[in-house]
């Protein structure tokens, strides 16, 4: 069980880790530093594949620590056990989940502010858009011939 709740508070870490990243990508996303956004979204997928990793982990743990106490393997079967560790246990994956939910609730904002950026490059390109003279482009994108008013002159008149 030791084992377990150190693993857990392990976990802790990444998701503390994942949480400072993702407020860095908060405050780039606000500023539009898109090369900051870069590098951050590196920094990110680095740190979720070890928390990936360490979850898988913890799923392997759980089934050991159940199988040694006869529990189902599930960490809801090892709170309800009674042992010494159940309180530090309990208590780990409390601020597990609460992390957890955090990063979640932090990354649905940063994913709707990054939509929100992109609607409104979006909205600034149509404006663009209908600036440029239609009839210089036909449908292939390539220009078109146009009669430039005056090229029918003769010289000298």
């Amino acid at each position: 069980m030791k084992t377990l709740i150190e693993h857990i508070n392990r976990e802790i870490e990444g998701y503390k880790l994942l949480i400072d990243i993702l407020h860095l990508e908060t405050e780039a996303l606000k500023k539009r530093d898109f090369k900051h956004i870069l590098d951050i979204v590196a920094q990110k997928e680095a740190v979720l594949s070890r928390i990936e990793k360490m979850g898988r982990m913890r799923r392997s743990l759980i089934e050991s620590v159940s199988r040694r106490y006869s529990q189902p393997a599930s960490i809801q079967a090892l709170l309800n056990l009674d042992t010494p560790e159940r309180d530090a246990l309990y208590k780990s994956v409390n601020m597990l989940r609460t992390l957890i939910e955090s990063s979640i609730e932090i990354n649905r904002v940063n994913r709707l502010t990054a939509k929100a950026s992109i609607d409104n490059i979006q909205k600034m390109l149509n404006i663009l858009k209908n600036f440029m003279p239609h009839s210089t482009y036909n449908s292939t994108g390539m220009t078109e011939e146009i009669e430039i008013r005056g090229t029918q002159l003769r010289e000298g008149v």
